[in-house]
């Protein structure tokens, strides 16, 4: 039966949940969710039901359960089914963002990326400008990011939705340190900070924190810094994923090195490489970053060695990132006047670069 909206009972119970988790009222989704009847004849609505569970996982970071929720979404629609754009662009972004809280870049970048195509609604694209952005921040594509920044900071939907502000301030201010001009860079951190309240995403929190300890570290204020970088492992340990926990490690192991207290920067390194459950590109980067600290204090064979292993846990899919790894070690090498290792490293990166099937949009 409808109502005078033209809904079914189960349409209606469905946007409920939808509205209940856009406020981030997660118990009172899952309250909804628990009650919806699905009928038999509504793929549309099945469609719907699996992907708002999904989102809602997602957003407690459990990917895993996510997952399950989410490929029984992606079986309807493998089995022909015929379903609204707007449904099937939600079902790929939630997918992406579940392979994203558990470390696959890549995989997240090829279900989202190509959603920036779509015809979707303005709130969806909106949030997919700077996910993605943030995305290709990771794979070291600066200038792409940029653009999508910019392009999502003009959209009146993102001054309504300040979690969103936060990602793309956050994206805006790695792009702008990474060219050099860290005054930007600390004004975008700051930025993104002052709304990190409003974000429920704590993985942002992670990052945010982070990002502020490296531009911290930069200046030399080595005891703000670490402290930013415990907020991030409080942020990890709430999100409860060992691949958030160990990158917060790792972090805390880098600021430690930036302030020359590499005995204790080694634990907290070992502690993020025996936490880590599989390769990730996050952690990669604080390592590649604590070995360049390393380098800087004038041991080589230590600084290689742990870039090996950064490398290592990059894996073989993530050329554009071991690309970006490989370029700034090279670089580092070639500051402290190894040149030969330094060409070595720089080819190797010219290699990965080639290698990189990342589709620029």
């Amino acid at each position: 039966m409808r109502n005078s909206s033209g809904m079914h009972p189960g349409q209606r119970d469905l946007l409920q949940v939808f509205l209940a988790l856009q406020e981030n009222k997660l118990a009172e989704a899952q309250i909804n969710l628990e009650k919806i009847k699905l009928h038999a004849r509504c793929l549309s609505c099945e469609l719907r039901y699996h992907t708002l569970w999904g989102e809602l996982e997602a957003r407690r970071y459990r990917p895993e359960i996510a997952l399950t929720h989410l490929e029984e979404a992606l079986d309807l629609i493998g089995k022909g089914g015929k379903f609204d754009q707007n449904s099937m662009d939600e079902l790929h972004y939630w997918t992406g963002y579940s392979y994203l809280q558990m470390g696959h870049l890549k995989r997240a970048y090829s279900l989202q990326a190509p959603l920036l195509h779509s015809e979707g609604t303005s709130l969806l694209q909106m949030q997919l400008r700077s996910q993605v952005g943030l995305e290709l921040v990771m794979m070291g594509l600066y200038p792409t990011s940029v653009n999508l920044f910019e392009q999502g900071l003009s959209l009146p939907e993102q001054w309504e939705q300040p979690g969103e502000m936060v990602k793309s301030y956050l994206g805006m201010g790695v792009c702008q340190k990474i060219l050099g001009n860290y005054e930007q860079a600390a004004y975008y951190g700051r930025r993104a900070l002052q709304l990190l309240e409003h974000c429920h995403s704590h993985i942002i929190g992670v990052m945010v924190h982070q990002f502020m300890s490296e531009i911290l570290d930069i200046g030399g204020n080595f005891e703000q810094a670490e402290s930013h970088e415990y907020d991030a492992l409080k942020y990890a340990k709430i999100i409860g994923n060992p691949t958030w926990i160990a990158n917060a490690n790792a972090g805390i192991a880098r600021t430690l090195a930036s302030a020359n207290r590499l005995p204790e920067a080694n634990y907290y390194l070992d502690q993020a490489t025996a936490i880590s459950p599989h390769r990730n590109a996050f952690l990669s980067f604080q390592m590649a970053q604590h070995a360049t600290i390393i380098l800087q204090n004038g041991e080589v064979e230590k600084a290689t060695n742990i870039f090996k292993r950064a490398v290592e846990y990059m894996g073989e899919a993530e050329e554009g990132a071991q690309a970006a790894a490989h370029y700034f070690f090279g670089l580092s090498l070639e500051k402290n006047c190894h040149y030969a290792e330094a060409a070595q490293v720089l080819r190797e990166a010219v290699q990965f670069n080639s290698k990189n099937s990342i589709i620029i949009v």
